[in-house]
Formats: C-alpha cells, sequence, structure tokens
C-alpha cells in the first residue's frame, strides 16, 4: 500500500492551483465576465416586446434546462410580459434531447424562439423556424457538430451564445445553460428580489451540470445556494422543495447534488412530459401551502425513480462483472426494458463501480431495430471525444465529458464496441497502482491549533466540485472519544458507520464493518474530504473517510488519555444504533 502526497503546504495553496484564482479573487470576486451577445440578446427581447412578440422559450429535461428554463420564465414574468412567453420542455420519451422539427411547427410564424441548454447542433429545427419567419437565439453551453474535416459548423441562428461553440467570445467557457441564462437576463431584469430568485436557479443547475467550480460559476455557486434559505430569495416552489428535503437551515453543494437535483430530475425520468412538473414547481411562486403540495409530490416521485435504479442497477452489474472480467473497458451493456430514464443514472451507478466509462442501451420500443441510451464517464476519460470515434455506426448522438446519449442500429453494435474497446485501451490512463492512496494535505491529530485551521480553511475556500475537488486531507494519530458503548456507532439502518473525535466527526457509507475489523482503535489514521454537517441548528465538522488504520503513533505509545479512554469503554466494543 502506497500514499502519495501532493505538493502543496496549505489549503489556499491548493485551491488557487485548481482555480488559477488568487485569495482575493476566491472569497470576494467582483471580476465582470465578458460574454460576447448579452447586448444584442437583450436588445432583440425588448424589441420582441415593444412589438408584442411571442417569446418561446425551448429547454431541456435534465436539472439545467429546466432552471434555465425558469430563470427566463420567471424573468420575463417580473418584467411585465408574462402572457406572451411560452415555456416548451422536450417530452423526453417521444421526442428526445432538443429542440426539432416537429415542435418548431407548433410555433406562430414570425415571432420570436430562444434555446435554452439545448441549440447548438438543431440545424434542421433551427432552419424551418428562419423559414417561418421567427428570430432565433441560442443560449447553450455544449460543443457544436463539425463535418468530415473537423470544421465546426453552427445552427443559422440570428444570435449564438455558447462560449464552448465560439472560442474567445467569453472570458470564461464553463457556464452551463442557466448560468447563461442568468446572464441574459441580468440585462433585462433589474428588481433585485428576481436577480436573487434567478441566482439560486442558476447556482443549482451549475452544480447539477457538474459545470467546473472555476471563474465565474464560483461566485454564482456561492452566493446562490448562500441566499438559498431566505424565502424572500427563493420562489415559493423552490423554497418548499427545501422544505421536503429538510435543508432549510443550510444548504451545501452536496445538498444540491444529492437532495435537490434527484428530486427535480425524477419526473422527468419517469414521464414523457415530466420535466414540466418540475419546471412548474421552480417558477411557482404563489402560495407556499400549495407549493409544499407540488414538492411532496417531487419527493414521491424520486422514491420511484429511487427504487427503479435500484433494481435495474443490480441487473446491470451483474453483466457488467462478466465484461471486466473478460477485459472489457469500456463497459458498453445491452439491457432491453430498462426505463429510458433510468439507463443514465444506472450507467453512472456502473461506472464508478467498475472504473471506467459505461454504456447502457435498450431496444426502442416501436422501433425493433433501434437501441437507445446514455453513458456516463470515469475519471479523466472524455466521454464525447471516446463517442465521437465511433459516430461512423451511430444514428445519433451528442453529450460532453462527463455525459451522452446515443442511438445505433443493433447491427451495427458489435463494430461500435470494437471501435470502442479498441480507441479507450490506446488512450486509456489509468493508474495501475491501484493501492495508491493520493492526498492533499496531512496534519498530526494532536496538533489541534493546526488541525482546526486546515478545516476551518478548507470551508472558507469553497465551494468544491469539479474542476475544484475537496482537498483530501489525511489525519494522523486522530484521538476518537466514546459515544454509544464504544468508540463507533452504525448510523440509519447499519447503512453507514461514524466515529468522532472532539474536532469532527468520521463518517464512512462504504465497507462500514472495517473500523470493527480493525478492533475499533482509540487512536487512528484516517483520510477523506471534509463537509461541515449541518442538523437541528448544530454544525460540525465531518469527514467522510475512504481509508483508516490503527494509527501507527498508538502502536508505539498509546497516551494516557487513550488508555483511560478504553479502560472505561472495554475492550470489547459494541455498536450502537443512531436515530
Amino acid at each position: 500500500m502506497n500514499f502519495r502526497r501532493g505538493s502543496f503546504s496549505s489549503v489556499l495553496e491548493l485551491v488557487s492551483h485548481n482555480t488559477g484564482m488568487y485569495e482575493e479573487e476566491l472569497l470576494d470576486d467582483r471580476k465582470t465576465y465578458r460574454i460576447n451577445g448579452l447586448a444584442e440578446a437583450k436588445d432583440m427581447l425588448t424589441e420582441a416586446m415593444e412589438s408584442q412578440k411571442t417569446i418561446y422559450v425551448f429547454g431541456d429535461y435534465d436539472v439545467d434546462g429546466v432552471c434555465a428554463s425558469a430563470i427566463i420564465g420567471i424573468g420575463m414574468a417580473s418584467i411585465g410580459y408574462r402572457e406572451k412567453t411560452i415555456v416548451r420542455l422536450p417530452k423526453r420519451f417521444s421526442e428526445g434531447y432538443g429542440v426539432s422539427e416537429k415542435a418548431v411547427d407548433e410555433f406562430e410564424d414570425g415571432q420570436v424562439l430562444v434555446t435554452v441548454d439545448n441549440g447548438i447542433a438543431a440545424m434542421p429545427a433551427i432552419k424551418k423556424a428562419k423559414g417561418k419567419g421567427m428570430k432565433v437565439i441560442v443560449i447553450d453551453h455544449h460543443l457544436p457538430p463539425q463535418d468530415v474535416d473537423g470544421n465546426t459548423i453552427l445552427p443559422d441562428a440570428d444570435l449564438i451564445i455558447d462560449p464552448k461553440a465560439i472560442p474567445k467570445s467569453a472570458d470564461f467557457d464553463g457556464y452551463c445553460g442557466a448560468g447563461l441564462a442568468y446572464r441574459v437576463m441580468c440585462r433585462l431584469v433589474r428588481d433585485r428580489k428576481t436577480v436573487w430568485k434567478m441566482l439560486c436557479l442558476a447556482a443549482i443547475a451549475t452544480i447539477a451540470d457538474v459545470m467546473p467550480l472555476t471563474g465565474e460559476n464560483r461566485r454564482l455557486v456561492r452566493c446562490g445556494i448562500a441566499g438559498m434559505t431566505d424565502i424572500n430569495r427563493t420562489t415559493s416552489g423552490l423554497y418548499a422543495l427545501l422544505l421536503a428535503c429538510g435543508c432549510t437551515e443550510y444548504v451545501t453543494e452536496e445538498t444540491v447534488s444529492y437532495k435537490l437535483a434527484p428530486c427535480l430530475n425524477a419526473p422527468g425520468r419517469l414521464f414523457d412530459c415530466g420535466a414540466e412538473e418540475s419546471y412548474r414547481l421552480l417558477a411557482y411562486d404563489g402560495n407556499l401551502s400549495m407549493a409544499r403540495k407540488m414538492a411532496e409530490q417531487q419527493l414521491d416521485w424520486n422514491k420511484t425513480r429511487r427504487s427503479l435504479s435500484e433494481e435495474w442497477g443490480r441487473q446491470a452489474m451483474d453483466q457488467a462483472r462478466t465484461h471486466i472480467l473478460m477485459g472489457k473497458k469500456p463497459v458498453i451493456l445491452r439491457i432491453d426494458g430498462i426505463p429510458e430514464g433510468i439507463s443514465g443514472i444506472v450507467a453512472g451507478r456502473v461506472a464508478e463501480h467498475v472504473k471506467c466509462p459505461c454504456i447502457v442501451l435498450a431496444q426502442v420500443q416501436g422501433n425493433p431495430g433501434m437501441l437507445k441510451g446514455s453513458a456516463r464517464s470515469y475519471g479523466d476519460a472524455h466521454l464525447f471525444h471516446l463517442i465521437q470515434q465511433g459516430k461512423e455506426f451511430l444514428a445519433r448522438f451528442g453529450g460532453h465529458k462527463e455525459a451522452a446519449g446515443l442511438s445505433i442500429m443493433e447491427e451495427d453494435l458489435d463494430s461500435f464496441r470494437e471501435r470502442m474497446y479498441k480507441v479507450y485501451n490506446q488512450n486509456s490512463q489509468e493508474d495501475a497502482a491501484s493501492n495508491d492512496f493520493y492526498y492533499d494535505l496531512e496534519v498530526e491529530g494532536n496538533d489541534v491549533e493546526n488541525l482546526r485551521g486546515i478545516l476551518g480553511d478548507i470551508q472558507k475556500y469553497g465551494p468544491y466540485g469539479q474542476g475544484n475537488p475537496q482537498p483530501v486531507l489525511f489525519i494522523k494519530g486522530l484521538l476518537l472519544i466514546p459515544c454509544g458503548s464504544g468508540y463507533y456507532q452504525y448510523m440509519g439502518n447499519h447503512s453507514a458507520v461514524r466515529m468522532s473525535s472532539k474536532e469532527l466527526d468520521c463518517v464512512s457509507f462504504h465497507d462500514i464493518e472495517k473500523f470493527e475489523r480493525l478492533g475499533a482503535p482509540a487512536i487512528v489514521d484516517v483520510m477523506g474530504t471534509v463537509t461541515i454537517n449541518h442538523y437541528m441548528g448544530n454544525s460540525r465538522y465531518r469527514l467522510e473517510f475512504f481509508y483508516i488504520a490503527k494509527s501507527q503513533k498508538a502502536q508505539e505509545k498509546k497516551s494516557t488519555l487513550a488508555s483511560l479512554i478504553s479502560q472505561k469503554a472495554g475492550r470489547r466494543y459494541q455498536g450502537g444504533i443512531d436515530q
């Protein structure tokens, strides 16, 4: 077993390296980030309102697309243009991703179409809209398609705001669709309460869409999650969702990733028009009791989604193990019958388990020869670039580094698989040293002042996520204190284990009986990432660990305090139950 430490001496040095930002920017970024096209978008929308034209907003069915659509809907309503702003989200199963020619047929000639979180690859649909005399604004953050020579192809829109598609068109190109929608609407909306409501949604989408928490995204997320717990800075719908999830006291990146985003995604994964339910909730700003009923329904849908994910996930994992034993990476599974909205979640779980990208495909109902599915990446693998190497076999595909969707004829599946195996294995940078443990900073458990300083700095220089991962901390010789009848407690239905020191709690959701097998020592070496756990008005540092061992320091010389604690607790430790 090898331990590898990073070359950083402090949390600030680590975060500055990851973000490219100095301390002043990290704590109070006041830079004005340029995005080309914002003034033109304001002018086009203002002209449309002056001419009393209908503004059609076409979004997406994921959290980013729903939040982006809600931002525009809320913003237009605040300036008195609610009735003539029509938000249309794609039907996930019958229409698929992005604005289609069929959807454009619904729109009245000569009006305005705004695509958000999609549109950069919708050439036929936008061509049809232009043929109907419509003005088209594309607000997107996805990569554009390319021709056979590798040249970028852009749609024939009147205005394109997409820093990923148009190089050097912005100072920062890591926005999600909602982040760009927020910047556009800030040119039109002057009411501060409405700006806050839009900002909260942009923060949720930035985290949920796994955007880099560098550049302006840090400011959007930092301010957005700070404002969410103020009912005057959110819509009634969002505040009701926070109430339903039990997180009105404090919101963190983890709150968004593991509570809010799954609830917002759930109906869109279960029903053809499910994304409209999430949109209605986020955009709703009326009676709170009504909003709470809507939010509770979101939680019920999420429970159904979770049950389906677990059921199909087990089947997928069984198939994946066979692929890994045969040395076939990435893992490409065909699981007929899996709900289309669940395939991405299952692909993500398999990817994390087998430590390589995973694609889950299923037969399309009503089209026997066609397979459709979702893909999720792992590690540094760029999923879009990987799949692009097999585009000759695909009927349709799209996505980005972390996630993608694709369709393929059944007869081409074997050829596509072989191409993926070849390309991935040629470019794979997997670390063969699976027993290596990497950490950023090391601290002695008995150096209380230094430990407290590092814990404080970790919180000070957040938020953390894509592009700015949480610092990995290695604490050596951490003295535990008794809890329950020993040094540890099992939480929930034996789903996690917790130990505590004076300064922090140590929690694991994996291999939860390992500490017991170690003999439940009083002094441990532990490695993991730190967050703050907020519960019933109390806040405490929590380290989620992936490595724990009996401390070498404890073996060399056990402290008097540790000995006293051991005598008090007894030599046999039993796990308590955390209620």
